[in-house]
């Protein structure tokens, strides 16, 4: 049971969230991925990738301060979304025995992610609406990376 969660936990954070800002745990030899290891080879702290992303993205977007409610909006959006899957990662752990019960679980986890990422889009669209078009390019940039991509530098 261990060695399913450990497996599904880097893959349903990529497949939830696979953007540029997700809340996804770093690849393996990727900036962040020693400072976020959890403990004793557990997977990567998702929340503090992502918090430490998104403070990358907000210093290379300089918002102006009527851009700053949109912008909130979606940190919060992202983070919850993030402390979300890092809940149900901890109640797959506790998941039944059975390969049907398994399935089921992962079945609603799915369909929550899928909801709380419609919530991060929302707030994604809302911000993109606000933001100049050198802001846009940034945005479109930082989410045509795949998942567990190494943020830009600089």
């Amino acid at each position: 049971m261990k060695r399913f969660v450990r497996a599904a936990v880097p893959l349903a954070i990529s497949a939830c969230l696979a953007l540029g800002v997700q809340a996804q745990a770093p690849a393996p030899g990727a900036p962040g991925y020693a400072q976020d290891a959890g403990p004793q080879g557990a997977p990567p702290d998702p929340i503090a990738y992502a918090q430490r992303n998104l403070q990358s993205l907000r210093t290379r977007l300089a918002l102006a301060p009527a851009q700053a409610n949109a912008w909130n909006a979606f940190v919060d959006a992202v983070l919850h979304q993030s402390r979300d899957m890092q809940a149900q990662m901890a109640q797959m752990a506790q998941a039944p025995t059975s390969a049907p019960d398994r399935m089921d679980r992962m079945a609603q986890m799915m369909r929550r992610n899928a909801d709380g990422m419609a919530g991060v889009a929302r707030a994604l669209r809302q911000l993109y609406t606000q933001l100049d078009p050198n802001q846009r390019s940034i945005i479109d940039q930082e989410f045509s990376r795949g998942p567990g991509a190494a943020p830009p530098q600089g």
